[in-house]
């Protein structure tokens, strides 16, 4: 790459490098030049023919090798997109996935027929229902808990949003992502329930716990990137699912529901093994057919 060259030329260019290592190196080149250059991947195209000079080559330059490197797009650029909403992301946070949406999906759904039930009951006596209550455990970027209370808020339902995670400097950028996003929540630092008090109750329990095995040698060098305990459990990736699950249900509600986000091929053994008693679980997939979460309800309820 050469200083004057022009955005179409670079993008071939760091297209060709990128080729060996990514499944989409045309995409991340162009995301990696937008962001170098402060403009969007549309105006890349329309101005193709336009010639980048100076210290943007460099920057390019240096993306474009790490990226080589299998370093992660999200945090070459420090940015990921999840549920349309923008997140601050680094290595000290997993970076938010389109699989995790179909947990955020089914708590919103959840949450809303819950209100939808109580106003119905609140109606006879004219009173507002009090505002639900979420627990969102290992919450990482914030991705899942501010997801959430965006989208119930939006939707017309009052929440207040608990987030949990034992790691300082990911609850720091959690709490950063939710002031940019103008979402109000109850940040608390420790591990799983530790920070609860015992006579806390939630409407929702959600998690996106690690849950790959130890010895999974089929993973994405990108990985290798990030936070390796948000990623991997012991007990065949099983481990933390069983710690959450054994102390869930004393700080649900009566009529409240527990999602757990499982791995490829774990969501019946994690209901056949850990279900609390008293409670039956349902899986839902995500958009490419995988069993992605687990719901647990109490047997005597029903949504």
């Amino acid at each position: 790459m050469r200083s004057g060259d022009s955005i179409a030329a670079l993008l071939e260019e760091a297209r060709g490098q990128l080729s060996a290592t990514s499944e989409t190196p045309q995409l991340d080149a162009e995301v990696l030049l937008s962001f170098v250059l402060g403009c969007s991947r549309l105006y890349l195209v329309v101005h193709h023919l336009t010639k980048v000079e100076g210290e943007a080559i460099g920057r390019f330059q240096e993306l474009v090798y790490r990226r080589g490197q299998s370093e992660p797009v999200a945090y070459l650029t420090g940015s990921k997109e999840f549920f349309g909403l923008p997140f601050r992301v680094a290595p000290d946070v997993l970076i938010p996935r389109p699989d995790t949406e179909v947990l955020v999906e089914e708590a919103v759904r959840l949450l809303v027929a819950i209100d939808r039930r109580a106003r119905a009951e609140k109606d006879e006596h004219a009173v507002t229902p009090d505002a639900l209550q979420f627990l969102d455990l290992g919450t990482g970027s914030g991705c899942i808990a501010i997801s959430v209370q965006h989208e119930a808020s939006r939707r017309g339902v009052s929440v207040k949003g608990c987030a949990v995670d034992s790691c300082q400097r990911a609850l720091k950028i959690a709490i950063e992502n939710a002031e940019c996003l103008g979402v109000s929540l109850d940040f608390r630092h420790g591990s799983w329930f530790e920070p609860c008090e015992p006579w806390e109750a939630f409407d929702l329990i959600l998690s996106n716990p690690p849950y790959i095995d130890r010895v999974d040698k089929e993973l994405s060098p990108e990985t290798s990137y990030e936070p390796q305990q948000a990623l991997f459990a012991d007990e065949c990736g099983l481990s933390d699912i069983r710690n959450i699950l054994q102390r869930a249900a004393s700080f649900l509600k009566p009529e409240g529901s527990i999602l757990i986000e499982v791995g490829r091929g774990q969501a019946v053994s994690v209901i056949e093994r850990f279900a609390p008693i008293g409670f039956s679980g349902r899986i839902i997939s995500d958009l490419a057919g995988v069993e992605r979460v687990v719901v647990f309800k109490r047997l005597t309820e029903e949504l």
